[in-house]
């Protein structure tokens, strides 16, 4: 009650400053002596501005969500602009003393600009009272709770894409992300106390409002309430821990954590349905309450039929639909920057985002994961104290997988390890062994091997591997390139390291590769010069990652997927084992690796595998030489000889020439249309009709609109004129 009499005053008293404080705006002035119905006006205004701002909104955003991500500056300021004036202007609030309908509001003319200014003026005065008075708290989410309404509107699908489901979850995003970067901003205010003081009065402890939080918690909680797509985010980011703050560290890498399961008769439904069969007949026993949450899937404990401990993951309801609509959002998100943005273009941030979400529509497929965890398993038999679950592929299926139990710590809890008597610096030891074996010598590497993934079974001092979901491929060509790498980084080889990362990375512009090699060798110089305990891979990728940017160059996928697992395995490493140094360990384990893989056996194998790799090849080979010979001589005998030419380097240029031509053309078209449109409009503002009465300020506010238009046009040639040199 106290929530719903705050809102009805700020709002009131919202619109009362903005009629007070736009000019063209007043209320009639045959009504001004009459208090109460103008105080009763005002409440019931700010009460309709609160109810168009709590339903419209979300429902103009559900039709046209997709729309704001490209034209988000005049949308929104189109929509207040119709919000202000349907909910003041527009009301039919009449004086009832007087026997006749007289409005209460009034604009002067254009009226068109005054509901444009009050609409603004309304949601800055909106956005500054409801941040004092706390009214836009965020509260602490407990978990996503299923929606019955996504798998519906995904059955709306256009294509391969769902609007409707897009547009919700845009509607749902921006409310959030408003409501705590609102927090965040008032919190660093000095009007804190005021809204902290307000927070506890109208929220007390029943909706457990947000307060007294730190920007890292805060984030933290926004991600779990923005869904599985940004706690992923947030824990890739994570992942580069060695770059932010601990507190920052500590937050992030409570994502997860605290989730509200959902209930054991939708677990025991998805099952029954993936594997067709009841979980009294599939198991022996069945744990009602979920071992573990996230934000993906819970997991329950299971006793199989011949008695074996195991576990079930059990993917969350309709998850994949929101998942997959976030994806999509964010994939336009790049698409908008690489248009506008030249450092996103660069940055190839449409290739990063289609990288992302590939990775998280693999990880919702739990075959996938499955045949990842037995071929790793199989990867990993050389070292005797690494483990990876069984997966029991006869009770899992694409949202369900059944793997056997294991238990343990994270392999970064030192306290517990020290107090089981483990062995710390042999684990360091033989993690970062395990690590360098999957990325340099298999190819084929945990993607995710953050502590949460990767435990500790105290009574034997195994290492075991957990959610096979992110898993990365390497070439061989790309392997040696990265063991080249790690080479001369043990050998502290700066202007070799420059070279190396020359072959690992793609070309987005032109480059000056001896200043590129001087930049490396300037920073890596400087980098080894403060490392006093021996250089890591993750400070030496932070400054090879400045001089790349600095000259337009990005690693391919694959090896950023490889370099993040490193770089937290070292994290890892660090962790267990602080004075080992980090770059000679890995070398040295490369080296011993090296040789137990590559023994006279291995070799004589892999060499036998190339020849009759190579003999098929020649086999395969002869028809098509056979027949390429005989029309050579056909061709000879008749007097002619056709010469080809690889023009395809000359066809992708004449490609980009017709493009550049093609997108002239459109600015041509737009700047003859544009021109027209002002010059139009402004002959038609000075034209009296009757007709159309409003003809002159319609056509007044087309050529303030084309005007604006022409100058930002404008301004943005001119900046990209300046960071290109191209117009």
């Amino acid at each position: 009650m106290l929530y719903t009499i705050m809102r009805i005053l700020v709002n009131t008293l919202a619109v009362f400053l903005t009629v007070w404080l736009v000019p063209g705006l007043m209320t009639n002035p045959a009504i001004t002596n009459e208090t109460a119905s103008l105080v009763v006006a005002f409440i019931f205004m700010g009460s309709f501005v609160w109810f168009c701002n709590w339903l419209l909104w979300p429902v103009i955003l559900f039709f046209t969500g997709r729309m704001v991500i490209s034209v988000y500056p005049p949308f929104f300021v189109a929509v207040n602009a119709y919000l202000f004036y349907i909910s003041t202007l527009g009301l039919p609030i009449t004086s009832g003393g007087r026997g006749e309908s007289i409005p209460f509001l009034v604009a002067a003319s254009p009226t068109w600009l005054w509901v444009v200014v009050g609409g603004l003026l309304l949601s800055l005065i909106l956005f500054v009272l409801e941040g004092l008075t706390g009214l836009d708290s965020p509260t602490r989410f407990r978990g996503p709770l299923r929606q019955t309404y996504w798998r519906l509107l995904s059955r709306l699908s256009m294509g391969e894409r769902a609007p409707f489901v897009e547009n919700l979850r845009i509607a749902q995003t921006i409310s959030i992300m408003s409501r705590y970067f609102r927090d965040l901003a008032f919190d660093a205010t000095p009007f804190s106390p005021i809204r902290r003081f307000f927070q506890r009065l109208i929220y007390r402890k029943k909706y457990r409002p947000v307060i007294d939080e730190s920007p890292a918690a805060t984030i933290r909680l926004m991600l779990q309430e923005l869904g599985p797509t940004f706690v992923k985010l947030g824990q890739i980011i994570s992942s580069r821990a060695e770059q932010l703050p601990p507190e920052w560290r500590t937050e992030l890498a409570q994502l997860q954590n605290e989730v509200e399961p959902f209930s054991c008769k939708e677990a025991k439904q998805i099952i029954g349905e993936e594997l067709c069969g009841s979980t009294e007949h599939l198991f022996t026993s069945f744990e009602d309450e979920p071992f573990a949450a996230a934000s993906t899937a819970q997991v329950h404990k299971v006793i199989l039929p011949d008695g074996q401990l195991a576990v079930v993951k059990v993917q969350r309801p309709d998850i994949d639909v929101t998942v997959r609509a976030d994806l999509n959002v964010m994939r336009d998100v790049a698409r908008m920057m690489e248009r506008r943005f030249i450092w996103a273009k660069e940055s190839d941030v449409q290739g990063i985002m289609r990288e992302y979400a590939q990775a998280i529509l693999l990880e919702l497929d739990y075959r996938i994961e499955a045949a990842n965890g037995r071929l790793l398993a199989e990867n990993m038999r050389l070292f005797s104290t690494i483990h990876v679950p069984i997966i029991y592929g006869q009770l899992s299926s694409a949202r369900v997988m059944t793997q056997e139990y294991v238990k343990g710590v994270k392999i970064t809890n030192v306290a517990a390890l020290d107090e089981a008597g483990c062995d710390r610096p042999l684990l360091a030891l033989t993690f970062m062994r395990a690590i360098i074996k999957q990325v340099l010598f298999d190819g084929f590497f945990h993607g995710d091997p953050h502590p949460g993934n990767v435990l500790v079974d105290t009574e034997c001092s195994h290492i075991i591997f957990l959610d096979m979901g992110m898993m990365g491929s390497l070439t061989t060509a790309k392997r040696m390139a990265l063991a080249d790498l790690v080479w001369s980084l043990a050998e502290q080889d700066t202007r070799e390291i420059g070279k190396v990362v020359l072959r690992l990375t793609t070309r987005f512009k032109e480059l000056d590769e001896e200043h590129f090699l001087e930049e490396v060798d300037r920073l890596m110089k400087r980098y080894i010069a403060f490392a006093d305990m021996g250089i890591s891979l993750s400070g030496a990728m932070t400054a090879i990652f400045d001089a790349m940017y600095k000259v337009g160059l990005r690693l391919d996928s694959e090896l950023t997927l490889a370099i993040k697992a490193l770089i937290q395995a070292e994290e890892i490493v660090s962790t267990l084992d602080p004075k080992l140094a980090l770059i000679d360990a890995a070398f040295t384990a490369a080296k011993e690796l090296l040789v137990e893989t590559f023994n006279p056996d291995t070799v004589m194998k892999s060499i036998q595998r190339q020849v009759i790799r190579t003999a098929k090849e020649a086999v395969r080979s002869i028809p098509s030489i056979e027949e390429t010979v005989t029309n050579w001589l056909r061709e000879f005998q008749r007097g002619r000889f056709t010469v080809y030419v690889d023009a395809s380097e000359a066809s992708k240029q004449i490609h980009e020439l017709d493009a550049s031509l093609t997108a002239n053309m459109k600015r041509l078209s737009l700047a003859l249309l544009l021109v027209g449109l002002v010059v139009g409009a402004s002959i038609a503002s000075t034209v009296e009709s009757t007709l159309l009465p409003n003809l002159a300020e319609l056509a007044y506010f087309i050529f303030l609109s084309g005007v604006i238009l022409a100058g930002s046009i404008i301004l943005r040639t001119v900046w990209h004129w300046m960071n290109t040199g191209e117009l």
